[in-house]
């Protein structure tokens, strides 16, 4: 790897609050124990799973003249305007950014894109990524603690229940549904329902 972990997070510290920064180091540290779970052994699936991790929010902070700017200036097709992809948007230019200047891979990339609202073709990286977002944090309420014990028995139930449960919230507050979340919930819904 061109960049040690501490050098990417000297990296992000400059781009971030320290609430993000924070967060950011707690969710490489949640994907390392999920490694450790589902591909213990595997140190060079490990070294590059918590690199997308802590790399994750890479572009979370950026304002939306940086974004617009970003997005033409790396030809990036993606309407901002348009609020179903507000939730992808600093997942579509962290991985392009991390995959441009920090010698990521696609698959680790790819991890980075769809850590928000996750999809209905994900490798065992971005599951990981994804759920050490939400799981990743101190102070877990006792659904998301629910959330993540069954995570550590079965990714894919853990990612149901993330998803289920984040959209029942949007409901009550009448926020809109993501149309990708209603696919992905349906998605794992059937991946669970099988075993």
């Amino acid at each position: 790897m061109k960049y040690s972990i501490e050098e990417l997070k000297s990296i992000i510290k400059e781009l971030m609050s320290e609430k993000r920064y924070n967060h950011s180091v707690m969710v490489m540290e949640e994907a390392g124990k999920y490694v450790e779970k589902y591909k213990k052994g595997d140190s060079s699936f490990y070294e590059k799973t918590i690199r997308a991790a802590l790399m994750h929010d890479i572009a979370k902070e950026m304002s939306e003249k940086e974004i617009e700017e970003y997005i033409k200036d790396n030809n990036i097709k993606l309407d901002i305007s348009n609020s179903i992809n507000k939730p992808l948007i600093h997942g579509i230019i962290g991985a392009d950014k991390c995959t441009k200047l920090y010698d990521f891979d696609e698959e680790m990339g790819q991890s980075i894109r769809w850590h928000t609202t996750g999809s209905t073709n994900m490798s065992l990286m971005d599951k990981i990524v994804f759920l050490a977002d939400k799981t990743g944090r101190t102070n877990l309420s006792p659904k998301l603690v629910e959330i993540r014990n069954k995570a550590f028995e079965n990714l894919d139930e853990g990612i149901y229940l993330y998803i289920n449960n984040n959209m029942e919230k949007l409901k009550t507050k009448g926020i809109p549904i993501n149309p990708i979340s209603i696919d992905v919930q349906k998605y794992f819904y059937d991946k669970i329902k099988k075993i």
